[in-house]
């Protein structure tokens, strides 16, 4: 059997639709429910919060091979959002539960290349920031990813493990090392956050409906101020749909909307940092990186020019930064610049880009003149003081530029936050963007 992932209105109609497909609908469909997303999650606190959202989350088994011919009579049957009783309700959205790759087998434990590294941290001004005293303290990372083999954890979450799905930092495991890596990275930078590992992946491959249950653990149990996701959904399917001539399922429905969900009912909303992708290509990026939601992050090498590898072309993405993330060789795909190696095989890519915003990100938000800003705030504060592009470089390419961190000002000013249009505490800097703007503006 194959998977299908609905999401279903918390409505009646919504009711109506999830009632029918758990009795009724098998027969129909040829199919047969599984679990809610909250099912999947039972006993977290994340659990608790997806049933109560305006949307929730399920998961549908298929006949192999027939998973378009079942999204297509599934959302026919259910596309009454006012319901038709006694069986016809609402499904927003149906998509396939698509597998990504995280990477091959890196192997533990992970080392930095040591000349990459010390050119990594003088892009990412990682070395000012501990001369600050700015570490990182206070603020909580998630790593979303195949877990971590490592000791420093402030906790570890299993998705993959549906016995016990928070077996805690003493029983963190990582068959692949790309989490590991990831975990690693983020420590390099901000040694002070608080880091929790979320495993969704076994080995190297995951699925859609993991990569959801474990995001919305890190922002609900983990209390996430920063989510990294150093992975990428090339896309979720043929497009359009050669039944119902939907596009939704290329980006995920479901996905996006728990995102939004979950940020929206957070105090200060977590941070999501995505991995533009390493696919060569220059039409878009990978989600969740596509999402406009997201800090997309794509990957420069030490000559801070964009690697050839990383994602680009997605010209209307309003959070769009650069970190270093090494060099691959197209031809043989050879890494020619390495971030680091495990026990098995070296790493580069935008995974390791994402980390190190990551990172770059804890360092700034544990700043005084960041800590009682909203995540909108925050991140319009960062493209605009903590961004720079690289000279003679366009943002279709680069987006803001390469994020790095900024001493805090001796006294901060009152300035224009452009994600809301109010006065917010940021730091002169801002203010000379903004003029320097609002004068070449006039010419």
């Amino acid at each position: 059997m194959a998977n299908i992932v609905l999401t279903i209105p918390n409505t009646e109609a919504g009711r109506i639709a999830l009632s029918h497909l758990k009795g009724n609908g098998a027969s129909v469909f040829g199919g047969a429910y599984e679990q809610s997303l909250s099912d999947r999650l039972r006993g977290t606190r994340a659990a608790e919060e997806i049933e109560g959202s305006k949307e929730t989350f399920h998961l549908y088994h298929v006949p192999d091979c027939g998973e378009w011919q079942s999204i297509a009579a599934i959302l026919r049957f259910h596309s009454y959002p006012e319901g038709r009783p006694p069986s016809h309700g609402h499904v927003s959205g149906a998509e396939i539960d698509t597998e990504f790759t995280l990477s091959g087998a890196l192997g533990t434990p992970i080392t930095f290349d040591p000349k990459n590294r010390a050119s990594y941290r003088a892009i990412l001004n990682a070395d000012v920031a501990l001369q600050d005293g700015i570490r990182g303290a206070n603020v909580n990372v998630a790593v979303v990813d195949s877990g971590a083999d490592v000791v420093s954890l402030q906790d570890f979450y299993d998705v993959q493990d549906t016995v016990n799905i928070h077996p805690g930092a003493q029983m963190a495991v990582d068959l692949n090392g790309h989490g590991t890596a990831m975990v690693e990275i983020v420590k390099d930078i901000a040694p002070s956050s608080s880091i929790y590992a979320v495993r969704i992946a076994q080995h190297d491959k995951a699925r859609l409906w993991d990569a959801m249950a474990g995001t919305a653990l890190a922002v609900v149990d983990c209390k996430a101020d920063i989510v990294n996701l150093s992975l990428g959904f090339p896309d979720f399917g043929v497009s359009p749909c050669p039944w119902c001539g939907s596009q939704a399922h290329v980006r995920s429905v479901a996905f996006e909307k728990l995102l939004l969900s979950l940020a929206a009912n957070q105090p200060k909303g977590a941070i999501y940092v995505a991995a533009t992708g390493n696919g060569w290509i220059s039409s878009g990026f990978e989600f969740p990186a596509g999402y406009l939601d997201t800090l997309a992050v794509g990957s420069v090498t030490v000559t801070q020019r964009r690697s050839s590898f990383s994602n680009y072309g997605t010209a209307n993405h309003p959070r769009y930064v650069m970190a270093p993330g090494g060099e691959i060789d197209q031809n043989s795909k050879k890494i020619t610049e390495p971030v680091g190696a495990g026990s098995i095989a070296s790493f580069a890519g935008t995974s390791a880009a994402a980390a190190y915003a990551s990172g770059v990100l804890a360092l700034l938000k544990s700043q005084k003149r960041y800590q009682a800003v909203d995540r909108n705030q925050f991140i319009a504060a960062v493209l605009q003081n903590h961004c720079t592009p690289p000279a003679q470089t366009t943002s279709i390419e680069y987006g803001s530029g390469i994020i790095h961190y900024d001493s805090p000002p001796s006294a901060g000013i009152d300035s224009f936050d452009i994600s809301t249009g109010k006065a917010v505490l940021l730091g002169p800097m801002f203010k000379l963007k903004k003029q320097f703007s609002q004068l070449f503006s006039n010419f």
